[in-house]
């Protein structure tokens, strides 16, 4: 393994020029030669030995060069880089999965894409949805802010009129809700009960109904106008017979009933729900659901006040709603 002076590296091979004890060329740990012929074991150099071990297993090489390290840096540098890419691709595609199966699940209405948008403010009027209730009583307030003559009074969370006003003295509503319609279209409902007729002259029977589309102030000067629907006491004028009746007048003359009277006898302790429709020109009655008077008129299109009517007849009110056509 050596010539004079000269040794060769087991490692690379390279010629020792010197008595280092490193190998100039790569760093090498180099055994002195007159040692390196006597050390045997088993029969084989430990030169030998050290030349066939893989370089990581090799002493540390104290000699290695700055651009070989810098080479080491660069390889880990660049495996950690790749797993950092390789992870964040990974993470990316799981979102993404993640979010197409949201967007498949979701309905349409509920999409994650789509943005709110601000409500629009306008200047019209709101809308109102067919059957929408403008208004309602039934009571658990005690009827508060209703307008009314001396003969209603409240109990037991029902409107009563004890029927003590004659008819000659009453012009349009007795009762008046305090509430305006502010549309033209739309229902009146009424849940009421006639105690007993009292009639006090035989030309002017006994009556009571429902208001709509009125203005003014009632009163013996109204200058209340609008629609009524009235059901009256049998008496000589109509037949002798309960009637219902639709009146575009002030007062309930035979000549202010639009088209004819129907006969209905609504009986004593019998509660019927009333409703009143106006919609456009028509008018339509219906008692319990069904239609007893079906009119057209043009008097009045407009006017939201609504109320109820009673004279010589008592009477109990349960419920009064407005609702919207």
């Amino acid at each position: 393994m050596s010539q004079g002076n000269t040794d060769i590296c087991p490692h690379c091979q390279a010629v020792r020029e010197d008595q280092s004890q490193f190998c100039g060329q790569c760093g090498c740990l180099l055994l002195a030669t007159q040692k390196s012929t006597s050390m045997h074991h088993n029969g084989v150099s430990i030169s030998s030995l050290m030349a066939s071990l893989p370089t990581r297993f090799l002493p540390p090489t104290p000699g290695r060069s700055r651009s070989q390290r810098f080479s080491i840096y660069v390889i880990i540098a660049g495996i950690l880089v790749g797993v950092l890419v390789s992870a964040g691709t990974f993470v990316t595609f799981q979102l993404l999965h993640i979010r197409l199966e949201i967007s498949a699940r979701a309905p349409a209405s509920q999409s994650p894409a789509s943005v709110p948008q601000s409500p629009t403010l306008s200047a019209r009027a709101p809308t109102l949805q067919p059957s929408q209730v403008l208004y309602n009583e039934n009571g658990t307030d005690n009827w508060q802010g209703w307008n009314k003559s001396r003969d209603w009074k409240t109990s037991n969370e029902e409107l009563l009129n004890d029927g003590s006003v004659p008819a000659t003295t009453v012009v349009g509503p007795t009762v008046v809700a305090p509430y305006t319609v502010s549309v033209n279209d739309y229902a009146v409902e009424a849940e009421i009960e006639l105690q007993r007729w009292q009639s006090n002259l035989p030309n002017w029977p006994g009556n009571f109904g429902i208001t709509v589309r009125g203005s003014g102030i009632s009163g013996s000067d109204s200058t209340w106008s609008g629609y009524l629907f009235q059901l009256m006491d049998a008496f000589p004028l109509d037949n002798n017979r309960p009637s219902a009746a639709l009146c575009n007048n002030k007062r309930l003359f035979k000549d202010a009933i639009i088209g004819e009277s129907v006969p209905f006898d609504p009986g004593s302790n019998v509660p019927h729900v009333y409703r009143v429709e106006v919609r456009g020109t028509e008018i339509t009655v219906k008692i319990d659901e069904k239609i007893v008077l079906d009119r057209q008129d043009n008097l009045f299109l407009t006017g939201g006040q609504v109320g109820l009517e009673t004279s010589n007849a008592q009477i109990s009110v349960m419920r009064f709603s407005v609702i919207a056509l």
